[in-house]
């Protein structure tokens, strides 16, 4: 499994850290998490040649690598990807208007951000939102990266991975 974020201001770094430690401890086997100061250091290059079968990434990040006929570079990897949306008003959300694939699966927090991308992306294949997230806390917290775990179960439940 692979974790992709861009490394910014946030203190998603901490969290992605604790969320990679617990999966490691549950299903015993590495993590690999992929951190890039910016999305021109992301090379799509090695996940096409050294595929995995579930990506999850934050925040949007890689969603404004674009194929040379315009398209989204992540559809042409054979992943499942489980993209969190931590934030609102994500600099990559426009993507989100693009084809994507039907092996993604989008996690956002907050019921009115998931109502707003429902409504302004209707194409997105798979969209929840994510439950038990307590953004009045640090993001760090037990219950926080729980819930991520949570989510990432039932994704691979889902995909029977």
């Amino acid at each position: 499994m692979k974790f992709i974020y861009l490394k910014d201001k946030s203190n998603d770094e901490k969290l992605i850290r604790a969320v990679a430690e617990l999966l490691e401890k549950k299903y015993r086997r590495p993590i690999e998490i992929c951190a890039y100061k910016d999305s021109r250091e992301l090379a799509l290059v090695d996940l096409k040649g050294n595929p995995t079968d579930l990506i999850v990434t934050f925040n949007l990040a890689g969603f404004d690598i674009s194929t040379l006929t315009d398209g989204l570079s992540y559809n042409l990897v054979d992943s499942k990807f489980i993209h969190f949306l931590l934030h609102e008003n994500l600099p990559n959300e426009k993507y989100l208007s693009k084809q994507l694939s039907i092996s993604m699966f989008f996690y956002c927090v907050g019921n009115e951000y998931c109502d707003y991308l429902w409504k302004t992306y209707p194409e997105i294949p798979w969209l929840k939102e994510l439950t038990g997230w307590n953004a009045e806390e640090t993001q760090n917290t037990e219950s926080n990266v729980a819930c991520i775990v949570s989510a990432i179960e039932e994704v691979i439940r889902e995909c029977r991975l």
